[in-house]
This record gives structure tokens, C-alpha cells and sequence, in this order.
């Protein structure tokens, strides 16, 4: 019943989320709903949460508890925006033209649900982070500002978004009870969704068929893999995952012009996830209006709005509360210390070769780097480049040791750009020869789904 709960909740989230898209979007809708069902599903997935996360600051602001009823309510309220649409996201399947291939790569997944919702393969950030944090505000019914200022609280990153122990606080809400397995649940959900976006992604790049049913298998085994192997239920890093291959998908498009509303939306995900999130969003903001302006011309005021409403409805409450309670914590940046740019760049590549990757980590590295300089997917890869760019710049701000952190941390850093660089990968080798018609791969306009 504990993953059947928290799947329940996510399927509330992307109607929820697709609703609430698709008001921002109006009459002419965007790419994305009338996109390949996989990405929208999880796009409204990636919306409802950012939605709920508004909700839940909102209400804090207000003094008001966090309770079913306050949280239910608005959720239900803007999900019967979806079910009025004139193809709401109910009647698009998630995988249009289900294969072997993809039903074994969601199978794939078993074993880290099973693990996950056993308390087997629980996070370490979420031990003495996420989960204490997520409990707090549980019992607070709400964010526990008091106990995120007392200073020995540092370990628990007090000045970070509240979006992850925000959604676990919810989970237990709607239950009754805090139970820990149920916040270890969302990890296979967040690794399923990504799947679900890397079907469209593979089928945008022009994969279809046998050459996307194995790499799907591929990118389901690695997911369920990493997920046991490094202990990853619980973490956030499934969030920023999640953001970075939508916001690839995003820009593999035709018609960036229709993206506004997605692209924010997404932005605000990452920024609400992690403070690695941030520079994510603006990266994918960025590129967005490159992209844009190139094909079509720089937003008009109403794109403009749509772009940046998500992501200010998270980040201006979360700027207030973190500027009140004095939370920025003086370890997060320092001068730029060029001098550590060798040692640094010496153990990020030690890390990627490290046993327990199993290769993974320096084919990812090389594929991150590699990318940008592929017609297939030459945007996409930007933003994963300059993402890892932004990693390097972060080892050489810290006023910590940077060596050891590069170490401690630059694996887990590197699982955000996994998926969605083993996605362009595949897509970009399996692609079809020759820029011909590829069988049933999205139109140009993103009008027909695979």
C-alpha cells in the first residue's frame, strides 16, 4: 500500500500539473501537449509538483497548517482544468505504442521499488538531511523556521529549497502517519518518470522501434542499477534528474516558441529541488531564449510572464523565509581559487573512473562532453556542458577542502547528468540515416504522437 499511495498522489500531481499548464498556455497550447503522452505525463508530473510546493508555501506564509483538506483542495480544484481540456492527459496514454522494450525497462525497476519501500537502500542525505527535515515539518505542519535557525542545524542545509521534504511532509499528511518508506517511495516514481521522458526523447532524436525498445532496456537497467547499487532511495537527486532530461527533451524540439509555460515550469523544478538546481534553471532558460530568438523572436510580454511565473511563485517565498531567518550558511561559495583547478580536475576524473560505476561515470563524462558537437543534439548537450561547467566552478569557489569534496560528492553530481546523457547518446548513434522520414517519430510541430 505505501508505493500504491504514493503513486496515487503522483498521478494527482500531473493532472494537477497538466491542468495548470495548460491555463498558463491558453487557446493555442503548447508543443509539449500535443507532444508524445510519455513527456507529457511527466511534465505535468514535474508541474504538480511545483505546484504543491506553491501551495505549501502559500499556506506558510499565511500562518496556515498544512493540513488534507488545504492541500487536496487546490490540487483537485486545477486538475479539473485538465479534465476540460479538449484532449486531457487522461485519454493520452504514456506510452502511445507500448513495446517489449519498455515494458521491460519499467520492470527493470522492480527490484529498486522493492528495495526502496523496504528501507533497504536508503540515502545517506536522506538520514541526516531530507528526512529529518521532511519530519520536522510534519509535525510542524508546515516549514519548521525555528528549528531550521538554530545553528547546529547546519548539517540539515537549512538555507536549501523545501520542495523534497516538502513533498515528503505531504505524503504523510495524506496519510495519517509519517512513515519513511513512503518518502523512500518517490524515488522509483521520479526514476520512472524519467524513463517516460527518455522514451520521447530517444523517439525525437529519431530511435524507434527495435533500436529505442533496447535502449530503453538499457537506460531501465542502469536507473534500477544505480538506484541499489549507490543507495539512492530518498535522495533529491532524482529531481534534478528528472529536470535535466525534460529540459533536453525540451530543447531537442522543433518549436521552441510553444515552450514558454514547459520551460518555466521545469526551471522551477530544478531551482525548487537543490541549490544545483538554480544554475540548471537558468541554464535551461538561457538556452531556451538562444533557441528561441533564433527561430522565432524573444517572448512577448504574456510569454515572458509564463516563463518566469513558476519559478518566481517558488523562489521569492523561499528567498523571503531563507533572508528573515539569516539561514545562508557562510560554506556555500568563497573567492575563486584558480589554483585548485589542477587537483580538482584531477579527481573529478579519478571519480568517474572509480570501480563502483562500473564505466558508467567515464562514459557519461565523455558523452557530456562530446554532445554539444553533434548535430542530433547539439542543444541538449549545451546544457549538460555547462551544467558540468558549473560543478567545476563550484569546486573552486568552495572555502571547503575542495579535493575531498570533489570525491565525496562528484558521482552523485554526476548521476543528475546520467540519464539524460545516456538518452542523447543512444538517440544520437541509433538515429535515422540520412535525415530521412523517420516511421512514426514526431512531426516537426510535435503534433503526432509516436
Amino acid at each position: 500500500m505505501t508505493l500504491a499511495s504514493v503513486v496515487l498522489l503522483a498521478l494527482l500531481l500531473a493532472l494537477a500539473g497538466d491542468g495548470v499548464v495548460g491555463a498558463l498556455d491558453g487557446p493555442a497550447g503548447s508543443a509539449v501537449r500535443h507532444g508524445e503522452g510519455g513527456a507529457r505525463w511527466a511534465l505535468g508530473f514535474a508541474a504538480g509538483m511545483v505546484l504543491l510546493h506553491a501551495i505549501l508555501l502559500l499556506e506558510d506564509l499565511a500562518g496556515l497548517p498544512w493540513s488534507r483538506v488545504g492541500i487536496l483542495a487546490p490540487l483537485c480544484a486545477v486538475a479539473v482544468l485538465g479534465v476540460r481540456d479538449d484532449r486531457p492527459l487522461w485519454r493520452v496514454l504514456p506510452l502511445p505504442a507500448p513495446r517489449a522494450g519498455d515494458v521491460l525497462a519499467l520492470a527493470a525497476l522492480g527490484p529498486f521499488a522493492a528495495t526502496s519501500v523496504l528501507g533497504w537502500t536508503i540515502a545517506p542525505d536522506y538520514v541526516y538531511h531530507w528526512g529529518v527535515k521532511a519530519q520536522k515539518y510534519f509535525l510542524a505542519q508546515g516549514i519548521d523556521w525555528a528549528f531550521l535557525a538554530e545553528g547546529w542545524h547546519w548539517f540539515v542545509h537549512p538555507d536549501y529549497p523545501n520542495l523534497v521534504p516538502g513533498l515528503y511532509a505531504t505524503t504523510g499528511i495524506l496519510r495519517g502517519i509519517y512513515r519513511t518508506t513512503a518518502a523512500l517511495a518517490w524515488s522509483p516514481v521520479l526514476a520512472a518518470a524519467i524513463l517516460l521522458v527518455a522514451r520521447s526523447l530517444l523517439g525525437r532524436l529519431g530511435a524507434v522501434g527495435r533500436m529505442r525498445s533496447g535502449a530503453m532496456i538499457a537506460l531501465g537497467a542502469f536507473l534500477g542499477f544505480t538506484g541499489i547499487a549507490f543507495r539512492r532511495s530518498g535522495d533529491a537527486d532524482w529531481m534534478i534528474a528528472l529536470a535535466v532530461i525534460l529540459g533536453a527533451w525540451l530543447l531537442a524540439g522543433k518549436r521552441p516558441e510553444r515552450d514558454d509555460t514547459a520551460v518555466g515550469f521545469v526551471a522551477a523544478l530544478a531551482a525548487a529541488s537543490k541549490m544545483e538546481g538554480m544554475p540548471l534553471a537558468c541554464l535551461l532558460v538561457m538556452l531556451h531564449l538562444c533557441r528561441r530568438a533564433r527561430a522565432s523572436g524573444l517572448p512577448s510580454p504574456a510569454g515572458w510572464a509564463r516563463l518566469a511565473l513558476p519559478g518566481m511563485a517558488v523562489l521569492l517565498p523561499w528567498a523571503w523565509g531563507v533572508r528573515r531567518h539569516d539561514l545562508f550558511l557562510p560554506s556555500n561559495a568563497d573567492a575563486l581559487h584558480w589554483d585548485a583547478l589542477g587537483a580538482v580536475v584531477a579527481e573529478m576524473g579519478r571519480a568517474v573512473i572509480h570501480p563502483e560505476w562500473s564505466g558508467f561515470g567515464a562514459l557519461v563524462l565523455l558523452l557530456v562532453l562530446a554532445l554539444p558537437f553533434t548535430r542530433a543534439a547539439r542543444w541538449p548537450g549545451m546544457l549538460l556542458l555547462l551544467q558540468l561547467g558549473f560543478y567545476l566552478v563550484a569546486y573552486l569557489i568552495t572555502p571547503l577542502d575542495a579535493v575531498e569534496l570533489v570525491r565525496t560528492s562528484f558521482p552523485r553530481l554526476l548521476a543528475h547528468l546520467a540519464p539524460a546523457a545516456l538518452a542523447l547518446g543512444l538517440g544520437a548513434v541509433l538515429r535515422w540515416p540520412s535525415g530521412a522520414e523517420v516511421p512514426g517519430a514526431e512531426s516537426p510541430t510535435g503534433s503526432r504522437p509516436v
